[in-house]
């Protein structure tokens, strides 16, 4: 499968950031889907059972009922062995034991295009 056959979801609150992430993202040859909040990346994974998502990249701080990894959490019970890639502006993870709630990669914030690449890289190897 080539990247321009696998699709990320996108998920961050803030537009500027979530815009930068998504012209790296498509840039590389992905396609994108873009939520705003976990909330509303939640009711998108539902509504559309049968789309294939070979990655998520959230944010781990966002308002609304689903954070990101709460997200992560109900995203990979939908859709069991979903590669997820978080970001987070926080030095250290606000939530009590998020670090052992996050089993996968985080990207700290500010990152640069090519740190978001090499992620996206490590986790959806090419078929």
């Amino acid at each position: 499968m080539t990247e321009s056959e696998k699709t990320i979801l996108v998920v961050d609150d803030d537009r500027e950031v979530r815009e930068v992430a998504m012209t790296v993202i498509e840039s590389a040859g992905y396609r994108v889907i873009e939520a705003v909040s976990g909330d509303d990346a939640y009711r998108f994974l539902a509504a559309h059972p049968d789309l294939r998502i070979d990655l998520l990249f959230t944010d781990v701080v966002m308002p609304g009922r689903l954070d990101g990894i709460d997200l992560a959490h109900e995203a990979r019970r939908l859709r069991p062995g979903l590669q997820v890639l978080f970001a987070s502006g926080f030095p250290t993870l606000v939530r009590d034991h998020a670090d052992q709630e996050i089993r996968h990669q985080v990207l700290r914030k500010p990152y640069r295009a090519a740190d978001l690449y090499r992620a996206i890289l490590g986790l959806l190897t090419v078929d």
